[in-house]
């Protein structure tokens, strides 16, 4: 048999000898396999060594015969304080007179003198390993009833029968409902439930319990407050010692705060959501505004601009006409001398000739006096037309950069940039508009009006 030493030593023994010289050796070789090795010289002193240790002794071994009180007659008092504890006799006689009263005190083993050291320590080999599996099932015992008390304290708790009959209800569950314990007792498990859940709930999960299977899921609860709570349950089947399902263990979660909490939050983004909407919509709104009343501009610009031209064609047609009336001027000053030269004999007919051409000069000067003040008046309104026409432009162009710069918060700026293009064009034709101007202005005037105009730009 394979001797486990780590076992063997968290034993602590009570050894008790009324021969002097036997206690002493067999100590020492009971120090070096136990962690523990308490000594007695006879019963009475041994009943008191265990009275006082009683707690951390976990083996007896004593002999028989020994003055005050014989080992029978410890053991008789220790099994008073202690039914459990393990003891083991030794002797010198082979008779078997303490063998009735041993087994009735419930000696775990009976040695015979001299002590076979390893048949002793086989024997508590064995009886160590006995007592270490006792301590693990109970550590475990202990641990598996904090795990127990930790669930009743954190959690509702229900217990039911096979046919899922309420057997058993927590404290945590009637501090929750407000319901009494007894009032609930045989009471359907299902009667517990909200009115908003599914019967079919019920079904499945005896089905799932009666198949020693596990159902988890959330279940609406109603209470004795005339509210309810929402719970994550797991249920599983309880079973007996011959593996039967003999019942089920609820276990409930209140996550009615949590629910809650996320409706909340729920709420707050569908709220959050739709104030975002609104406020697009309002700088929707604004935009559309700003781009009307910029259209309206526009519009009003090119009215004017449309305007302008109009006049400015009616100022071309004038000095047109103006420039005609000079050259049929031109040309009948032309005749006159030739008329002249043809009637240098008639000296009437040359004084008639000098008057009207004194007369047509004076005309000629006056129109030609007409003309250049036109023209220098049409140059300067042109001009003038120009200048102001590009600062508009321009500040049609700063405005629009302007609204782009106010586009970019907005959902959509792809549409309102290709609106800021579109009148970034209808704002380049307009410039067109006025170069198209200008070119008439080339068209209609002379080199030396186009020079004071335009200077170096007339080279074009």
């Amino acid at each position: 048999m394979t001797l486990d030493k780590k076992i063997i030593l968290r034993l602590k023994v009570l050894y008790v000898e009324d021969d002097d010289s036997i206690r002493s050796e067999l100590t020492l070789v009971l120090l070096k396999f136990f962690g523990k090795v308490y000594t007695a010289k006879d019963g009475e002193d041994g009943l008191l060594v265990y009275k006082k240790h009683k707690n951390s002794i976990d083996l007896i071994i004593s002999d028989i015969n020994m003055p005050k009180l014989t080992g029978i007659e410890m053991l008789k008092e220790i099994r008073k304080i202690d039914k459990n504890i393990p003891i083991m006799f030794t002797t010198a006689y082979s008779d078997t007179q303490f063998y009735s009263e041993a087994i009735k005190l419930k000696v775990y083993e009976y040695l015979i003198k001299p002590i076979d050291i390893r048949n002793l320590i086989e024997v508590t080999s064995t009886l160590a390993q006995t007592l270490y599996n006792d301590f693990l099932l109970e550590q475990q015992k202990n641990e598996l009833q904090k795990y127990t008390n930790i669930i009743l304290d954190n959690n509702i708790v229900i217990k039911t029968d096979n046919k899922m009959k309420i057997t058993y209800v927590n404290e945590l569950f009637c501090s929750t409902t407000n319901y009494n314990k007894d009032e609930l007792l045989n009471q359907s498990l299902d009667s517990l439930f909200h009115g908003d859940v599914d019967p079919k709930i019920s079904q499945k999960i005896q089905v799932s319990i009666l198949s020693n299977n596990t159902w988890k899921g959330i279940i609406k609860n109603k209470t004795n407050f005339n509210t309810n709570y929402v719970a994550e349950c797991t249920i599983i089947s309880s079973l007996n010692d011959a593996g039967d399902v003999i019942g089920s263990i609820c276990i409930q979660k209140d996550i009615t705060k949590e629910i809650n909490q996320q409706r909340d939050v729920k709420i707050s983004l569908m709220k959050d959501k739709g104030n975002i909407f609104i406020k697009s919509k309002k700088d929707e709104i604004l935009t559309t505004q700003k781009i009307n009343k910029l259209e309206q501009k526009i519009r009003e610009l090119q009215k004017s601009f449309s305007l302008e031209i109009t006049k400015n064609d009616l100022d071309v047609y004038s000095h047109e006409k103006a420039i005609l009336e000079n050259k049929q001027l031109k040309r009948e000053i032309m005749q006159y001398k030739k008329d002249y030269l043809s009637l240098n004999s008639d000296k009437s007919s040359f004084m008639k000739l000098s008057k009207d051409n004194t007369d047509y000069r004076m005309k000629n000067k006056k129109l030609l006096l007409s003309l250049k003040s036109i023209d220098e008046k049409y140059l300067k309104e042109a001009k003038q037309t120009s200048v102001n026409y590009e600062i508009k432009i321009d500040d049609l162009e700063k405005e629009l950069n302007k609204v782009k710069s106010g586009f970019d918060n907005l959902d959509n700026p792809e549409a309102l940039m290709d609106k800021l293009r579109y009148w970034k064009e209808k704002a380049k034709d307009e410039l067109e508009k006025t170069q198209n101007l200008e070119k008439q202005v080339l068209k209609h005037a002379d080199a030396n009006v186009l020079s004071k105009l335009f200077g170096q730009r007339s080279k074009f």
